[in-house]
């Protein structure tokens, strides 16, 4: 006869997703530039990340959240800080010539 150890096992439950958390410092150029960058991404993901702008210096924490999610919010931050960067720079650009 087999004891047995007392567990049940009804099906296989599925592990929990590793969860981390990612900051970001980005350099921008302006103070302005740094809180309209923020602007723009705080209101995309509210719940999933977090910032501060001090000067012309962007803070930015994402998660906790799966490695999936966190790769995905941090390319669209990236993207959207570039996109800010050039916008910003043919602003400038613009504001030489007059």
């Amino acid at each position: 006869s087999r004891v047995g150890t007392g567990e049940r096992h009804v099906g296989r439950e599925r592990p929990a997703s590793p969860r981390a958390t990612v900051e970001l410092d980005l350099q921008c150029s302006t103070e302005d530039e740094a809180r309209a960058v923020w602007a723009a991404l705080s209101a995309d993901e509210p719940d999933t990340m977090r910032g501060t702008v001090e000067g012309a210096h962007l803070r930015i924490v994402v998660g906790p959240a799966t490695m999936g999610s966190l790769r995905a919010t941090c390319d669209d931050i990236l993207a959207c800080f570039q996109a800010a960067r050039g916008a910003a720079g043919l602003h400038a650009r613009a504001g030489e010539g007059t």
